[in-house]
């Protein structure tokens, strides 16, 4: 990882550290809904993760080059678009099933924002689609 990425990198995960205690600190106070303290213990861990990742990857050379070698590795490209296709099929699926079933309850309101998220999915779908396309 290049020195300038490292800097970005870690700006990017003190400020989600900094969001996430803000969130979970005014979650606790009860300042927003207590359920939002979650989301801020979230951002916390996923920030220390990561730069725990960035701290191992700078310790240890060797770790460093065999994630090098995955990140480029067919395979584990290959396994990562199925499961990223799969996943998005999925998202659609469920959220049309569950769109029909809201509107046969008498839910409106919710199953036509089950359909409005189908349909930014699709639209984002198309539009990096297009984009690829001409890209490669």
């Amino acid at each position: 990882m290049e020195n300038g990425n490292n800097i970005k990198s870690i700006t990017i995960i003190a400020v989600c550290i900094i969001l996430g205690i803000a969130i979970l600190i005014a979650g606790v106070m009860e300042y927003v809904d207590p359920t939002l303290s979650g989301f801020g213990g979230a951002f916390i861990g996923v920030a220390l993760a990561k730069l725990w990742k960035i701290w191992k990857i700078k310790s240890n050379p060797e770790y460093a080059k065999q994630l090098e070698i995955a990140n480029r590795d067919e395979r584990n490209l290959f396994v990562a678009q199925k499961a990223h296709s799969l996943s998005f099929a999925g998202m659609i699926a469920i959220l049309t099933i569950g769109g029909v079933i809201l509107l046969l309850l008498g839910h409106k309101d919710y199953g036509m924002l089950c359909f409005l998220g189908v349909s930014i999915q699709t639209l984002l779908y198309l539009c990096s689609y297009l984009y690829f396309q001409k890209k490669y």
